[in-house]
């Protein structure tokens, strides 16, 4: 029946042929929230078994590097050699140690390679040689400062010394030329300089340069007591004894613990 109010108005037809939506009514009709789909996993990597701790022998106690071992026996060396072993047995009765020879060198003066050696490089060199060894062990950044310090400041103070105080009087030193202490400030001076590059070179580098120049120690000195032997008017080296070869043997153990670095044995 039609309504006497609105003649034109006819009810809505469907049509029979219309496509059905196979996935249902739209989301937001009639007010109905939106179906949320749930989102796509991402396919995950495949997780890493954890790492199980290393089983070590002995109840956790690991046995140090051969670097450090051979560093801790050539410092012992080192030390014996300059403290309790005589250097010169003279005459099969009078014996003398590295101290007494430093106090007999320093009242007359060195004369010579082997004077020069006792007086200012033997006891600095060991000091010096043993802690470079044992920052290359380490690889401490902080004790490869700490050396380089020690290191330019002694070489500085020798540079000083003993090449400018016998041209201007410095230290009390009478103003004179001497031709072996320029020559000593010189070498002083030129160390300073190697001393310095070594400290800009990473640690890597700088445990090998350790170890070359412990090495080249060991024959520096081998060299100076072959000198002190002929100094001393010895016939043979049958007059030097153990303790003056000591610390030669002691910077060659230091040395190749530089080369060999912190490997641990077990």
């Amino acid at each position: 029946m039609s309504d006497p109010y609105h003649p034109h108005r006819q009810p809505p037809r469907q049509d029979p042929y219309q496509r059905q939506d196979p996935y249902g009514p739209a989301p937001y009709a009639h007010g109905q929230q939106q179906a949320q789909r749930p989102p796509a996993q991402r396919p995950q990597a495949p997780q890493r078994p954890p790492r199980q701790p290393r089983s070590e022998s002995g109840g956790g106690f690991r046995l140090p590097g051969l670097g450090v071992l051979l560093a801790v026996v050539g410092t012992l060396v080192q030390v014996v050699s300059l403290t309790l072993l005589p250097w010169v047995t003279v005459r099969g009765a009078d014996s003398a140690s590295l101290l007494e020879l430093w106090e007999l060198v320093s009242e007359g003066g060195p004369k010579d390679f082997a004077g020069w050696y006792v007086l200012l490089f033997s006891y600095p060199l060991v000091v010096l040689g043993v802690l470079l060894a044992f920052t290359a062990v380490l690889e401490s950044v902080a004790m490869k400062v700490v050396w380089g310090g020690l290191a330019i400041l002694g070489l500085g103070f020798v540079a000083l010394r003993f090449g400018l105080g016998p041209l201007t009087g410095l230290f009390g030193v009478e103003e004179r030329f001497s031709p072996g202490e320029l020559a000593v400030g010189a070498v002083a001076v030129a160390l300073a300089v190697g001393v310095a590059f070594a400290l800009k070179t990473a640690i890597s580098v700088f445990r090998r340069i350790a170890g070359v120049v412990l090495l080249a120690l060991s024959g520096f000195h081998l060299t100076a007591v072959l000198d002190l032997a002929g100094g001393l008017d010895l016939t043979d080296l049958a007059g030097l004894s153990p303790g003056a070869f000591g610390p030669s043997v002691g910077y060659l153990l230091i040395g190749v613990a530089a080369l060999i670095g912190p490997r641990r044995l077990a």
